[in-house]
């Protein structure tokens, strides 16, 4: 590894040169701050938001929220191996899965959270009040916590139905429904049934296999052809988030992915696919940006394509983080890879040349951590 200055590690990758080291005729793009850089995007702290009850297509995003603390603490505690992050989303008759590292592992390491009673032990439900902003006493309860319910609603079956009647129900109400309403209800119903029979499926499959289980797709960081920076300095680390990479992934097979989501649910050709989205944390200042662009102007989750909608339980948006090169999953951003690649520019360039116009700035954020709930002390999830 050569050496370098903080200097020439500005110029290599804040100032965003991918172009020279790529040989693509549209080069991939990616994030990277500094602490310099990202102590200019000024947030506003706050504590945990108070607990709120999930209701509606938001009790699908709860279980995968439940999946992918699952997968990513039993990683810590049975491989002792660090991914960082996991996120999941479940839709046409499949729960994808990826997590920034490791990503191998990730079956095993859920056939684990299933079965393994060991992970149920060393730790209370709920963490006591005077360990509320404990994180390592909240997180091990939380994992106690989440893995039950999975168990419980889907894996052992009890509770499942009542739990999606109340979701039908709420839905029907217009409660808790999707892309704003934008879906017809008959839609958001057939969808939601089939999320929770899909979750239901895989995750009792799981538990029966500790390797391969049907309608389980996991998706690796950087394997969809998106180059790697070739030299890095010590302490600096790269890979495409988890929620960008399964993002980037429905990218490259949009059309036949809902192709298949319709005539599953006998929908019509230009019907709307949610693609439910949640895991440990919240999107981070570079993932927020990164949706929230693949949400307009022609993006893969715009409801003008008649193809997706990404949704999401909560607004919050996390850190931003230095020293972290994150690959950009700019086939998200725009219907050509020109125009994806300009888009994924201005964004890498936003963070540096114009912190003030980020969708991160001044926002509120939980400082010490931002788990993807809005009940991250000991407050009831029911």
């Amino acid at each position: 590894m050569p050496e370098y200055e903080a200097s020439a590690l500005d110029a290599v990758i804040a100032r965003r040169v991918a172009a020279r080291h790529t040989p693509q005729m549209y080069p991939a793009r990616y994030y990277f701050l500094n602490a310099s850089e990202v102590s200019r995007i000024a947030r506003r702290p706050i504590d945990p938001p108070a607990p709120k009850r999930y209701l509606g297509f938001d009790r699908i995003t709860q279980s995968l929220r439940h999946i992918a603390i699952a997968v990513n603490m039993t990683m810590r505690a049975r491989f002792d191996i660090d991914p960082l992050e996991v996120q999941a989303s479940v839709f046409g008759g499949r729960l994808h899965i990826a997590s920034n590292f490791h990503a191998g592992r990730i079956r095993e390491a859920l056939h684990l959270a299933l079965t393994d009673d060991a992970l149920m032990s060393g730790a209370p439900r709920r963490p006591a009040r005077e360990d509320i902003r404990n994180w390592d006493a909240m997180v091990m309860s939380r994992r106690v916590r989440d893995i039950a319910k999975l168990r419980h609603h889907y894996v052992d079956g009890r509770g499942l139905a009542g739990m999606r009647a109340a979701a039908r129900a709420e839905v029907t109400a217009g409660i808790g429904r999707p892309s704003e309403g934008a879906l017809p209800v008959d839609s958001t119903l057939r969808q939601l049934d089939d999320a929770f029979d899909t979750l239901s499926r895989v995750l009792q499959d799981a538990a029966r296999a500790a390797s391969t289980f049907d309608d389980l797709v996991v998706h690796t960081p950087m394997q969809d052809g998106t180059p790697k920076l070739p030299l890095l300095p010590d302490g600096v680390t790269q890979t495409m988030h988890a929620e960008q990479c399964i993002e980037s992934a429905i990218a490259q097979h949009a059309a036949p992915w809902h192709c298949e989501a319709v005539a599953r649910l006998d929908l019509p050709a230009d019907a709307l696919i949610v693609v439910p989205m949640a895991g440990r944390f919240v999107p981070c200042a570079a993932c927020a940006e990164v949706e929230a662009q693949s949400r307009t102007q022609g993006g893969l989750f715009d409801p003008a394509n008649g193809k997706f909608v990404l949704h999401r339980s909560s607004q919050r948006i996390g850190m931003a983080f230095a020293n972290e090169v994150q690959h950009i999953a700019q086939s998200t951003l725009a219907s050509t890879p020109e125009l994806a690649a300009r888009r994924a520019q201005v964004i890498a360039e936003r963070f540096v040349d114009a912190p003030q116009s980020l969708r991160a700035y001044g926002q509120p954020v939980v400082p010490d951590y931002s788990l993807d709930t809005e009940s991250e002390s000991s407050g009831d999830e029911s």
